[in-house]
């Protein structure tokens, strides 16, 4: 029998705050102490993840209400159902894996069973993971070759736009920072050492309970990751608080910190300035720095430490695509040729003419 909104008040309770309800178990609390509890369930979980569970909660609510099911407790058919609607939308499988994920989230949250391990539900996923794969696009890489162009196209932008671009684009390569974490970077987590900075990151993706982590930026002599900060910083005249800023029109510094789409659009901008027509984004700085490490055939375990990589699984698909021409069998088989710096292939390369 169908339940309706006033037969089970907790369904109308968690639709208006799936991540955090009241910790109804517990003893009388004050209002306080219940708002206490709310904020504490709520920094258990990164700000960008509840916001994708509340999304997806709220869709799954708007589209149970639609075709008549009830949501809280949901029944497995229901979310076979409910994913089979998500595929014929093209929904790609990692989004129905998030939106799978909100549900459970949300029926555990409330003390119910989690309706998504059902066989049924398990295998609509799994063909349609089949039936679409599941490769994820990645970032298209900035290698140290492309950070040279765009400093260089840089350089020609009047400060402060052009200091504060370029030492978002050298700091944020070199840290192979994240772009929440290079949005997020003060001149408080930088520290002053003989052979360049030490930058603490209190808080990123793969340390959510802020043990924090330090990673050291040298000074270069391709390009001065370290010398373009320390100018940004005199031309801004920033010596506390946020170290990437937003600007208003006319190049004014405002005293709060880029946020990440910012930062996006701050690279986007930058690589076609210097003539890159690829789509290019934030993640391009930190991809591009694993990419170049990998194709000079720095140790893996390096390379590793300066990006706080902690699975090596996910480091591997950085390094795949910079590395797939090393000891590689068809030329061990075929020989190597020596590709000249011109765009034209060599003669050996050509197809065969056609016949005459």
């Amino acid at each position: 029998m169908k339940t309706t909104r006033d037969e089970n008040p907790n369904q109308t309770e968690i639709e208006d705050r799936i991540v955090s309800p009241p910790p109804a178990d517990l003893p009388a609390l004050s209002p306080e102490l219940v708002q206490l509890g709310r904020a504490l369930v709520d920094e258990s979980i990164a700000a960008s993840t509840r916001a994708a569970y509340d999304r997806d909660w709220k869709a799954f609510i708007k589209w149970a209400r639609a075709a008549g099911a009830q949501a809280i407790p949901a029944s497995d058919r229901t979310i076979a159902a409910y994913v089979t609607y998500l595929v014929s939308l093209n929904r790609k499988p990692a989004t129905i894996d998030r939106v799978v994920c909100s549900i459970s989230q949300a029926h555990k949250l409330l003390g119910h069973e989690s309706p998504t391990r059902g066989s049924l539900v398990e295998k609509i996923r799994k063909g349609h993971k089949r039936r679409a794969g599941t490769a994820q696009k990645r970032a298209r890489p900035l290698t140290i070759d492309h950070i040279v162009r765009i400093l260089a196209a840089l350089a020609d932008v009047p400060d402060p736009r052009g200091a504060r671009d370029r030492a978002i684009v050298a700091f944020g390569w070199a840290a192979a920072l994240r772009r929440s974490e290079l949005a997020a970077v003060h001149v408080e987590h930088l520290s002053e050492q003989a052979a360049g900075l030490i930058l603490t990151i209190p808080r990123s993706k793969t340390d959510p309970e802020g043990a924090g982590k330090q990673i050291g930026i040298p000074f270069g002599r391709v390009f001065c990751p370290v010398s373009i900060v320390r100018h940004w910083q005199a031309i801004g005249g920033i010596t506390s608080g946020p170290l990437f800023r937003s600007l208003r029109k006319g190049g004014r510094i405002q005293a709060r910190e880029i946020d990440g789409r910012g930062v996006d659009r701050v690279v986007r901008e930058a690589a076609a300035l210097a003539g890159y027509s690829e789509p290019f984004s934030a993640h391009s700085l930190r991809a591009g720095f694993i990419t170049s490490a990998a194709a000079a055939g720095l140790p893996d375990r390096e390379v590793m430490r300066q990006a706080r990589h902690t699975s090596a699984k996910v480091f591997q698909g950085y390094v795949r695509p910079a590395t797939v021409f090393d000891r590689n069998p068809v030329e061990a088989l075929l020989g190597s040729i020596d590709v000249p710096n011109e765009p034209d292939p060599p003669a050996a390369c050509e197809p065969d003419p056609p016949p005459q």
